[in-house]
């Protein structure tokens, strides 16, 4: 009877304010899947399962999944090519560290495997093929600052910043000119020729930038000792206003990890493992 409810709540539950999720439904897949990636194209989603192992691959017309790889950590930080046709993860080999993992490109059309000429793992998911990423972006794995360097002089790395902040997660804009990254429960906004003044844009998780860089779309979870999560919710960063808006507020489900296309938002529930898809208007 509670999963009947679950799911009657699941499909038919929403909003009506601007900016907020207005109707919610859930793909209908086997298993449990989150971190959703969408393409550039709208076509497909990149899925990873529990404790982040594996990367799966599902069309969004069909609904259809193909298993990529079962490696384990593969799905943090996978990226696309701005082309649609070409994956990007991290392949730890058994028994090292994943600070030594490597990048893996996997293309769609020929489905072949590769490493690729910048092997560092630490670059994802900023790193979106070597024709299409002039900025590679990461954190410092000793210092924990946010640093920048050109694809075809890795030798020369600008740090953006020098501070006593343990900096993770950053993610590079659609115009390639801004970067937001987490420092601690905040999440900052620096221009990567660094010539204004780092921007806090609030609380919580980011995942991705708008197709226009005006917002971030990230969440806020909760947890009640500390471990495990409680609840989360999704929201809106408004980078120019700076203001944060609470885009779905639930008690069922725990979004996380929203990744959207056109109008189209995706997102995970945590706890059930589902996939979960609506519509946002940003205007």
């Amino acid at each position: 009877m509670k999963k009947i409810t679950f799911l009657a709540l699941l499909l038919c539950y929403g909003y009506s304010s601007a900016q907020k999720i207005d109707h919610f439904e859930m793909i209908p897949l086997k298993g449990f899947y989150t971190n959703p990636v969408v393409s550039p194209n709208g076509e497909y989603l990149l899925l990873t399962g529990e404790h982040l192992k594996g990367v799966y691959l599902m069309d969004t017309k069909t609904q259809k999944i193909k298993q990529i790889t079962t490696s384990e950590g593969a799905g943090y930080g996978y990226s696309w090519n701005p082309d649609s046709e070409t994956i990007y993860y991290r392949l730890k080999e058994e028994g090292d560290y994943y600070a030594n993992a490597k990048i893996i490109a996997y293309n769609l059309k020929t489905e072949t495997k590769k490493g690729v000429s910048i092997e560092s793992a630490k670059f994802l998911p900023n790193f979106k093929g070597e024709k299409t990423t002039e900025n590679l972006v990461s954190i410092d794995y000793e210092t924990l600052q946010l640093q920048v360097s050109k694809i075809n002089d890795l030798k020369t790395t600008k740090t953006l910043t020098n501070d006593q902040g343990a900096y993770f997660h950053p993610i590079v804009s659609n115009d390639g000119k801004k970067v937001a990254v987490h420092n601690g429960a905040d999440i900052w906004v620096y221009s990567l020729d660094g010539q204004t003044n780092p921007i806090k844009v609030g609380s919580g998780l980011a995942s991705t930038w708008s197709a226009d860089d005006k917002y971030i779309l990230g969440y806020l979870d909760e947890s009640n000792d500390g471990h495990i999560v409680s609840n989360s919710d999704l929201y809106l960063f408004d980078i120019e206003n700076q203001k944060t808006i609470k885009i779905t507020d639930t008690e069922i489900i725990a979004e996380m990890h929203p990744t959207m296309h056109n109008n189209i938002i995706y997102y995970a529930d945590d706890k059930s493992g589902r996939i979960l898809m609506s519509k946002l208007n940003l205007k």
